[in-house]
């Protein structure tokens, strides 16, 4: 069913006997269909981890998946650049 959504995005959360159901409306003028699966997805895992710990610390929560964790942290991070290990970086400014 088509919903004109008053919000940007809006995430609704019901509980009912069979566990709680979250359905979400978004703008599809400022968000794609893949972002908000993502979305869903971070808020999956995060529910998950409530449900089965708890008394867990939010700073032990784990929001990203170990896939996306690395690519963030090595992928997008990967900054090793050759340089000449003889010169200063004085050198290699004056150089440009």
């Amino acid at each position: 069913e088509s919903v004109v959504s008053k919000f940007d995005m809006l995430l609704t959360a019901v509980e009912d006997v069979s566990g709680l159901t979250f359905s979400v409306s978004y703008s599809r003028a400022l968000f794609k269909e893949d972002t908000i699966v993502r979305f869903m997805s971070y808020l999956e895992r995060l529910v998950s981890q409530l449900v089965l710990t708890p008394a867990i610390k939010l700073s032990a929560l784990k929001v990203l998946s170990q896939e996306e964790e690395e690519v963030l942290l090595t992928g997008f991070n990967n900054t090793e650049y050759p340089y000449p290990l003889d010169s200063t970086i004085l050198d290699l400014f004056n150089a440009q």
